[in-house]
């Protein structure tokens, strides 16, 4: 969406209808969780969408995430709540079926290992950056999905 609007006309007339969907969805339906993605909006968005009341924010190639993690953390801090959950940005290019475009196994794992470094594997949805587009390999999306399990395990245990 903020591909095509400026910082000024999102605030202007993207966000009021963000938090109108937010606060209605969240009156008719507290329990489920709201996700919300402002494509190329970076922080702004990002820390729109959880003023709103969005539950999950989807971060895409734009932002790393630590950066998102900290732009979330001082939105959150500034209204004193905890921020919320992020996901995203693993780069589809590595997983394409043309092995001159691809990555490798150990490429689509270092990858891996950098975006949950990155993004820290709680409170965290791993996902696309920019979602499927048909040309990516089934074998280097299930390795992308074994590859994700098996970092944010050793992550998580080594934070014990």
């Amino acid at each position: 969406m903020c591909e095509h609007i400026d910082e000024p006309e999102f605030h202007e007339f993207a966000y009021p209808c963000i938090e109108r969907i937010a606060v209605e969805i969240k009156q008719k339906h507290p329990d489920v969780p709201l996700l919300g993605f402002a494509r190329d909006a970076g922080a702004y968005g990002l820390e729109a969408m959880q003023k709103a009341g969005y539950d999950v924010m989807t971060v895409d190639r734009v932002m790393a995430g630590d950066d998102a993690r900290a732009c979330l953390a001082a939105e959150a801090a500034a209204r004193g709540t905890t921020p919320k959950q992020v996901q995203g940005n693993f780069d589809p290019d590595l997983l394409h079926k043309d092995p001159t475009k691809g990555g490798t196994d150990a490429e689509i794992e270092a990858a891996v290992r950098v975006m949950l470094t990155k993004f820290g594997p709680q409170k965290y949805i791993a996902n696309l950056g920019s979602g499927l587009m048909g040309w990516e390999s089934p074998e280097k999306v299930a390795f992308l999905v074994d590859s994700i399990h098996k970092v944010s395990k050793e992550m998580i245990a080594a934070e014990k």
